[in-house]
């Protein structure tokens, strides 16, 4: 069977990929935003947009939302970049329009509350800080910073803590108002799924987007230039001795929770590091001050 567009009345596509023998479905919504569109003032706030796409959403609060794509056998997840937020999900068949259904919660009534938000710029600030310290992410910066240097290209995808202060709810949802068009919208399916149900869905869901005047960019301009810097590394200290200093101890416990059932890569899809909490406390015997006589 061949790939079949479809185009709402009001202008969403829908891209169809039916493959005949499978059992599962792979789907997504792909809108053309992300940190191209930002201004300097708000840099981080596509993405930081999409890490609030699991805090609740439509019907259910957060843990009944996490519940729900669960429940259902979903795995679902999301990602922004310089020119794109996507939203997918993969299935069993009969549960695509299902995910598609939730997404569609996702990004016209998604629960945003200044609390829940203001945890998850903590959330970006960590991952900002593990995107740091991966090479190759760091020079991928570097390297943007210097060729598209004051460019919305040339500033990270992940924002800076300065300009996610400036970030309220009424922020995200005049980012969404001003982006959320149908002409910019891409819905892809492909896999074993009801092509009638899924047009159906997707008509409920995404056919009342009314058109807007598109977001002007200026157009990019590369430059040549350059960028390095240098850090002093330090070795990992032994296992044996990781957390232990003027007799403390420090215990390894169970991971960390995730914030969101979802990971974010900056550009590249990166999924975020699952870190270990170590919590210390104070031994019983206290530290010698002096070398034990000889």
């Amino acid at each position: 069977m061949e790939l079949e567009l479809v185009r709402l009345p009001n202008g969403v596509r829908l891209a169809l990929d039916p493959m005949p023998g499978l059992a599962t479905t792979a789907l997504g919504v792909w809108q053309r935003v992300g940190a191209r569109w930002e201004t300097p003032e708000f840099n981080g706030i596509a993405h930081l947009f999409e890490h609030m796409a699991f805090k609740g959403a439509g019907a259910y609060d957060a843990r009944q939302f996490a519940e729900a794509i669960e429940n259902a056998g979903i795995s679902m997840n999301a990602a922004t970049g310089y020119e794109r937020t996507s939203y997918y999900a993969r299935t069993v068949a009969e549960q695509a329009p299902a995910a598609l259904d939730l997404i569609g919660d996702i990004l016209f009534e998604p629960h945003w509350a200044p609390d829940d938000l203001e945890k998850e710029k903590g959330v970006v600030a960590q991952e900002r800080g593990e995107a740091f310290d991966a090479p190759d992410d760091r020079v991928f910066e570097l390297h943007q910073s210097v060729l598209y240097k004051d460019q919305a290209l040339g500033r990270p995808i992940l924002g800076t803590d300065e300009a996610l202060k400036n970030v309220s709810v009424d922020t995200l949802i005049n980012f969404r108002s001003s982006h959320m068009t149908p002409e910019r919208v891409i819905i892809s399916v492909a896999g074993a799924f009801d092509r009638d149900a899924i047009i159906a869905t997707a008509t409920r869901r995404f056919g009342g987007l009314a058109a807007k005047p598109d977001q002007e960019r200026a157009p990019a301009q590369p430059q040549s230039g350059t960028a390095g810097e240098s850090r002093h590394l330090r070795s990992a200290p032994s296992p044996l001795h990781r957390g232990r200093s003027r007799g403390n101890r420090c215990e390894p416990t169970s991971p960390a929770p995730r914030t969101s059932p979802r990971s974010s890569r900056a550009a590249r899809s990166r999924s975020r590091v699952r870190s270990t909490t170590r919590s210390c406390r104070t031994s019983r015997r206290p530290p010698r001050s002096s070398p034990r006589p000889t």
